[in-house]
């Protein structure tokens, strides 16, 4: 039922998240957000001006075995309840996310931050604008389990704890 609980090495979310642009600003550094104004999404279509862009980064974020082709993902875009879209700060890219709706919970498929602009707060901004929008629904994502044998694993560490840390458990 929709109270059961997430099968192993899903992570959900429920809850406000943090205040926005709190993840990399505290560190000092001048990693801080371009700006202090909301962040934008646009659905990403062939259309949207930096297509190509937003592509390049889904490309890079993730390996070629788990990513849905991207035919697919544009056609089922087109249905309500399932969204692709690129996050803008000022009009430079920051991240996109791929996520399916339910009338009980969201789906994340997909969140990647642009990888030059990394740790100043924009993958815990783009959380809390979809935590607004799933309005109280549950949202669940599935990570990479910890295995230490992993090529990855400082990676897959570092991914766990930012989900931690924006209120996600396993």
């Amino acid at each position: 039922g929709p109270d059961a609980p997430p099968p192993a090495g899903v992570a959900c979310g429920r809850g406000r998240a943090h205040p926005a642009a709190t993840a990399g600003a505290e560190r000092g550094e001048g990693m801080t957000a371009r700006s202090d104004t909301d962040l934008q999404s646009r659905d990403v279509t062939r259309r949207l001006p930096q297509y190509r862009e937003v592509i390049d980064l889904y490309r890079r974020a993730f390996p070629p075995e788990e990513q849905i082709p991207l035919w697919h993902m544009r056609l089922m875009s087109l249905r309500r309840d399932v969204g692709f879209r690129a996050w803008f700060d000022d009009g430079v890219l920051v991240g996109l996310t791929y996520t399916v709706d339910s009338p009980t919970m969201v789906w994340l498929f997909y969140l990647a931050v642009n990888d030059t602009i990394r740790s100043r707060g924009y993958g815990s901004r783009i959380l809390s604008h979809l935590r607004q929008e799933a309005e109280g629904r549950t949202i669940v994502l599935e990570i990479e389990p910890l295995d230490d044998g992993a090529p990855n694993i400082e990676q897959r560490r570092r991914r766990r704890s930012f989900y931690e840390r924006t209120g996600f458990t396993p």
